[in-house]
């Protein structure tokens, strides 16, 4: 009954006012809520760490008891690793030396130490680690693996042709590092093309590769040293383009099937070298 006097210009302004004020009452209740939902949030936070707090204070004497055990026995071990790194490096490189130390830091409140360094000697030069060779690389890491798995006992070993840049002297050497592993409990599985290995695995299987695909076969050690020495050790890149001469060997009476169709240069030997425990162990691969 107000506003029947009113025209329909005061109506309209009257309506904006009241919609302006109902705007700021709605960003004002936005604002209230989400400042309630924060602070809802902080007493959430607030209580759950309240209700952890004895458990989190119980945290710290615990961490400071376990810094000084930690620090010992990873320090411990890491030195372990430093002397064998030194034996095995030794072994395959007769005429050089190999030494792996611990670099301390007080950065590390819990292990003490961020990092090793190698000092590395090839024929009595110190050489750095970024400008070695191939085969001094190769020997470096496998003293390292050796050290590591006289400190950690694993189900086996995979070394994956580790031997194409190995001179004879440093091969022999590896072996020596194998056998020492194997006589330790350790198992190795190795692939290789080279005779001075492929002679001393205990099992030997044959991958074929073939044009569209490879097959993998036992073979006895007869078999295995028959195709290696048909060809002598395969070369580090073997090549794609093969005459019949050096693909295949010439079929005989005394071959088998597998020596017969092998294509020699993408033949691969896997070994298998183990400790043997009991009078049929040598009868069982892994």
């Amino acid at each position: 009954h107000g506003l029947s006097g009113l025209s329909l210009e005061e109506l309209q302004s009257r309506l904006t006012n009241i919609t302006r004020e109902l705007e700021e009452v709605r960003g004002t209740l936005k604002k209230s809520s989400k400042a309630l939902q924060n602070e809802v949030k902080y007493l959430n936070l607030k209580d759950y760490f309240g209700s952890t707090k004895d458990d989190l204070m119980a945290v710290f004497p615990l961490k400071n008891a376990l810094h000084p055990w930690v620090q010992q026995h990873v320090s411990k071990s890491l030195e372990y690793v430093c002397n064998l790194f030194e034996h095995y490096f030794r072994l395959m490189v007769p005429n050089g030396r190999g030494v792996m130390r611990i670099e301390r830091s007080t950065e590390d409140p819990v292990l003490g130490f961020d990092g090793i360094d190698l000092e590395l000697m090839f024929g009595g030069q110190t050489r750095l680690l970024s400008l070695l060779s191939t085969g001094q690389k190769m020997v470096t890491m496998l003293a390292t693996v050796f050290a590591l798995l006289a400190c950690q006992r694993s189900c086996f070993c995979v070394l994956d042709e580790v031997d194409q840049s190995l001179s004879k002297e440093r091969l022999e050497g590896l072996f020596t590092a194998i056998t020492d592993s194997v006589i330790q409990g350790h198992q190795f599985l190795i692939t290789s093309h080279n005779t001075f290995l492929v002679k001393r695995g205990q099992h030997h299987f044959a991958i074929e590769f073939k044009r569209g695909g490879s097959s993998i076969q036992p073979v006895s050690s007869t078999e295995a040293m028959f195709i290696t020495e048909s060809i002598g050790d395969v070369p580090r890149r073997p090549s794609t383009s093969l005459t019949s001469s050096q693909s295949t060997i010439q079929s005989s009476p005394s071959q088998s099937p597998f020596q017969q169709s092998t294509c020699l240069q993408t033949t691969t030997f896997i070994l298998i070298l183990k400790k043997k425990i009991g009078r049929d162990d040598g009868q069982r691969g892994i």
